[in-house]
């Protein structure tokens, strides 16, 4: 199948908004309708990256629209993921923002990962980040979404370290960063994250 610009075969999706926004310039590159079980997957080619929870929503919408119990999108995006020029740098030249140094990790294609994966090692870049002080509690949400370029995976650290403040400053969109973590349901954002 050639690609189609999405919004000529699913003008649906249409919400003035964000995801209008990201859907703009996306393409459908595969379309596949199995009407027996009534589930449809969509490849759609990306210029940049979709965060996993728009993903969620634009699979509701086509399945609400077309009457389906079962809609799966999987993105691809227009470049590959870039490869840092310090990736073969030693531990100790590791810049660790949060935690410790991983030695050797073995890293998860992000478009692999479900809710059963558990413990994951992913490394990507960093496009959308949200950080939020909860002063109640004298703690900080940070919250960010990142690319391998195979997918997107939505990370989220609640802290109450005295230098949390410091450390949703380190975390910028642009950054290519490893992220450790277990892989899990978030019923604020109603999709997985680490």
């Amino acid at each position: 199948m050639d690609k189609i610009p999405f919004y000529e075969m699913f003008d649906c999706c249409k919400d003035g908004g964000a995801i209008e926004n990201l859907l703009g310039d996306a393409c459908v590159v595969n379309a596949v309708v199995d009407r027996a079980k009534g589930k449809m997957n969509v490849t759609v080619m990306f210029s940049k990256p979709a965060p996993p929870v728009y993903i969620s929503i634009i699979e509701q919408e086509l399945r609400a629209n077309f009457e389906l119990s079962a809609v799966s999108i999987l993105p691809i995006y227009l470049r590959t993921m870039a490869v840092p020029a310090d990736k073969g740098a030693s531990e100790k030249k590791q810049k660790v923002i949060l935690g410790r140094a991983m030695k050797n990790p073995s890293i998860t294609p992000m478009d692999t990962i479900t809710v059963e994966s558990g413990k994951v090692t992913v490394r990507g870049e960093i496009f959308e980040v949200q950080t939020r002080e909860i002063t109640k509690a004298r703690a900080w949400v940070l919250s960010f979404d990142m690319t391998d370029y195979t997918g997107s995976i939505h990370v989220s650290k609640f802290m109450r370290d005295e230098n949390a403040k410091e450390i949703c400053a380190k975390i910028s969109p642009g950054m290519f960063v490893t992220v450790s973590g277990t892989v899990g349901f978030n019923r604020y954002d109603g999709d997985i994250a680490i």
